[in-house]
């Protein structure tokens, strides 16, 4: 489920622009190096929580993927940029037919725009996700 999970994103940021690179940190604790800031994103999972019914059996599990772009000369156009990047990501990922295929439902917590605190040329942004996956049980 976490690997359908984390290879559903990843076509879809890859979808959205081949140029992202995955930043392997699964716990988000690691600080982004300088050549991770050009179209650099990670994907950190939250805590699971599972749902045990009679004949069934839910689980949601929420996730942020975090972006990083390094501003070059117009720091308002590459927010811009990468803002319009990252309500593409959420577009794709909530793409009704490939949904159905793989998962109960997503939900989204919206896109959060942002700057490392130790760089403000650096922009962020936070896509907070959940997805939902029921499974019968017979």
């Amino acid at each position: 489920m976490i690997t359908n999970i984390r290879d559903y994103i990843q076509t879809a940021i890859l979808s959205v622009d081949s140029d992202f690179a995955i930043i392997d940190d699964p716990f988000g604790d690691i600080d982004v190096s300088e050549r991770e800031f050009d179209l650099g994103y990670k994907v950190i999972f939250g805590a699971v929580v599972t749902d045990n019914g009679a004949n069934y059996i839910t689980r949601t599990v929420p996730v942020d993927i975090e972006i990083y772009k390094k501003a070059y000369r117009d720091i308002v156009e590459d927010f811009d940029i990468v803002f319009e990047k990252a309500l593409s990501i959420e577009d794709a990922i909530f793409d009704p037919v490939t949904i159905k295929n793989n998962f109960t439902s997503v939900l989204s917590g919206g896109v959060t725009p942002g700057s490392l605190d130790t760089n403000d040329r650096i922009v962020t942004m936070n896509i907070n996700l959940s997805f939902r996956v029921d499974c019968s049980i017979e």
